[in-house]
């Protein structure tokens, strides 16, 4: 009962923190946020310099996630991109900085 009350606990925070983002976020921030957040699920540590993580979304799948339209958000990763906060293709999503990434975000 207890890791079940943990499970819905956090599903609710989660679905607060996303509700939150949108209100109070532009898209930018809302995109690397959800990158740095999906790399953290995947394994990514706090200390990490680097990280690479297998890439199972497509730009329509992150724009309905983080609200807003695919032609946005793809403008947005190709900006991104060249700045270098993350290299994103149809495999492999790396992050060469991950604080970096994280104070862009303006996650912590």
């Amino acid at each position: 009962a207890i890791h079940y009350s943990k499970q819905i606990g956090k599903k609710l925070r989660n679905a607060e923190n996303r509700i939150v983002n949108l209100l109070h976020k532009d898209v930018r921030s809302r995109l690397l946020g959800f990158i740095y957040n999906l790399a953290v699920q995947q394994g990514c540590s706090g200390s990490a310099k680097e990280f690479s993580m297998e890439s199972f979304l497509t730009h329509d799948d992150i724009a309905r996630l983080i609200g807003s339209s695919r032609q946005t958000v793809t403008s947005i990763i190709n900006e991104t991109q060249s700045y270098g906060l993350f290299q994103m293709n149809r495999k492999v999503i790396f992050i060469p900085d991950v604080n970096g990434l994280l104070k862009a975000a303006d996650v912590g």
